[in-house]
């Protein structure tokens, strides 16, 4: 496996939660990252938190421009780009009969259209280095019907991010660019902060009735920087296409 020290990464959605995590992993490796999130107090907190390994750049995914104009900077500054990770995501907890559109176009704009906003911006910038690697986040609602329920959309979204993947892969391997989707079950992370309470209790009564007793626990997030870490550290010309990691421990519902 190859050192990461001296290597550098744009996380989006790096401020907090599992973009964090991956930073923390990169750091503690040596890379300098550039943490990209929309909110200029906290990716600047969470930057300053990281040390001198860390530039904050304000970003929004959904936006072309702003997404351009964070990795120009963030490519001057670092003084080029080895290697993204797109954490950049949200959901909410909805029966598809009420979802309300404003939140059905944000669970799409951020989870799917960010991710290939932030992956044009990255490919020229990695062709010039002589590659490079992508990392894009899925999740494990793509697949397992036992996850958390009433987020039918960001799982067809992310099922979208994993086709879109595969396909990146066979567009830019003749660059030396190396594309990795690496999907996380449960981890401990803010991203239910922003549910609205009755959805999401209605969701949570569903999951104990429909999908048994018990779940698969809840992870630590810096588990899930180490796996990013690990997939990044791969010598050119070898490449994880695909990962999946889950908590593994049955755990209560209630």
């Amino acid at each position: 496996m190859e050192s990461l020290k001296d290597k550098n990464y744009v996380i989006t959605g790096g401020s907090s939660g599992l973009g964090l995590s991956v930073a923390q992993s990169l750091v503690a490796r040596g890379a300098r990252v550039a943490l990209a999130a929309r909110r200029e107090d906290v990716v600047a907190s969470a930057a300053t938190g990281l040390g001198e390994l860390a530039i904050p750049i304000v970003m929004d995914v959904t936006d072309k421009a702003s997404v351009d104009a964070g990795f120009d900077r963030a490519s001057e500054e670092l003084g080029g780009l080895d290697g993204i990770v797109t954490c950049a995501g949200l959901t909410f907890a909805y029966r598809i009969e009420v979802l309300p559109e404003e939140r059905l176009r944000h669970i799409i704009d951020v989870n799917l259209i960010g991710t290939v906003f932030c992956c044009q911006a990255a490919i020229p910038r990695l062709r010039e280095r002589g590659g490079g690697r992508i990392v894009t986040i899925s999740s494990a609602s793509a697949r397992h019907r036992e996850e958390f329920p009433h987020m039918a959309i960001y799982g067809a979204v992310k099922a979208a991010v994993e086709k879109f993947s595969l396909e990146l892969r066979d567009e830019v391997k003749g660059d030396g660019i190396a594309v990795t989707c690496v999907s996380p079950g449960a981890f401990g992370t803010p991203i239910m902060a922003n549910f609205e309470k009755e959805p999401t209790a209605e969701a949570y009564d569903a999951w104990c009735r429909d999908k048994g007793p018990n779940s698969d626990g809840m992870a630590d997030p810096k588990l899930f920087g180490e796996t990013v870490a690990h997939c990044l550290s791969y010598p050119p010309g070898l490449a994880v296409d695909f990962m999946e990691v889950r908590p593994n421990v049955p755990t209560p519902k209630r």
